[in-house]
This record gives structure tokens, C-alpha cells and sequence, in this order.
């Protein structure tokens, strides 16, 4: 009777080629996760602002008083401060911040400073389109976004820019 030695299995070329294979899969899904974090946080951030003015808006409008969004560009953050008839300031809210990663890049603001104010017909009180651009520094797509409030309408849209 003959006796067959050979063995069955895999030799180690075929495992190092499959496992090869894998690795190289699993880099391609970790790279694609890796990237979608970054654009959520800056949508966060617009949605954020979004509410924040539109809240101050209706303020303004439904106790027919002035209502401003404050905002500090070095604290990445804003507030909202509520006036009576007689115009001084009645409360201030908390303390708003950008998500983690996301900065202010610019303010073109009726004011000229980092304010806006909204009367109690829901506007600006000045024509014209300001805006707040926001973006995520160290994000290498260097996608901004752009938030345009309407200074007579205090209605706000947004929009991307690269």
C-alpha cells in the first residue's frame, strides 16, 4: 500500500496574499468613514446659528422689541440678548459654541462689528445681504459655509463655498 504524504490546507504564500487583500479592503472603508465627521460638524454649526438667528427673529417679532445674536469670534461662540419697550436689556441666554474643529472665518454685518440686531418687524433695519462664513481649519477640502441673513427680511439661507 503507498502511502500519500501530502497534507491538506493552504501553503503560506496564499495566506499572506488573502490577508493582504483584506487589509487593504479595510484601509479603503476606514478612509471613507474618516471623512464624513468633518462635513457633519460644519452643517451642525450652520444648522446651529440657522436656529440661533431665527429664534431671536421671532423674539423680536412676537414681544415687538429688539432682540441681538452677539457673537465672539476668538471664543467661537454667541448669545442672544432680549430688550423691553424701553430698550434696555431684559435678559441674556446662555453661551451658544461651534462644534469642535469649526471656526469663524468672517463677519460682514450691518453693525460693522460682531452683532446683529433684529427690530420687532422681524428685520435688520438696513438693505442689503450680511453674511458669516464659518469653516473647519484643519480640514484639507477647505470647504466653507456661508450664512446670508436678509437685512430687511432677518430671514436667513445657506450656502457652500470651496
Amino acid at each position: 500500500m503507498i502511502k500519500d504524504n501530502r497534507r491538506s490546507g493552504f501553503t503560506l504564500l496564499e495566506l499572506l496574499t488573502v490577508m493582504a487583500i483584506m487589509l487593504l479592503i479595510m484601509g479603503l472603508a476606514v478612509g471613507a468613514f474618516v471623512g464624513m465627521g468633518k462635513g457633519d460638524r460644519l452643517r451642525a454649526g450652520v444648522s446651529n446659528i440657522r436656529s440661533t438667528l431665527s429664534v431671536a427673529r421671532q423674539t423680536a417679532i412676537c414681544k415687538g422689541t429688539k432682540c441681538a445674536v452677539q457673537f465672539d469670534k476668538a471664543k467661537k461662540s454667541w448669545n442672544i440678548t432680549e430688550y423691553n419697550r424701553g430698550g434696555t436689556v431684559q435678559a441674556v441666554r446662555e453661551n451658544y459654541f461651534l462644534p469642535q474643529g469649526i471656526s469663524f472665518e468672517s463677519m460682514d454685518l450691518p453693525s460693522g462689528d460682531s452683532k446683529l440686531v433684529f427690530r420687532s418687524d422681524g428685520g435688520l433695519g438696513k438693505p442689503g445681504e450680511f453674511t458669516i462664513k464659518i469653516y473647519a481649519p484643519k480640514d484639507l477640502t477647505e470647504r466653507k459655509e456661508v450664512i446670508i441673513i436678509n437685512g430687511l427680511t432677518g430671514i436667513t439661507k445657506s450656502a457652500t463655498e470651496t
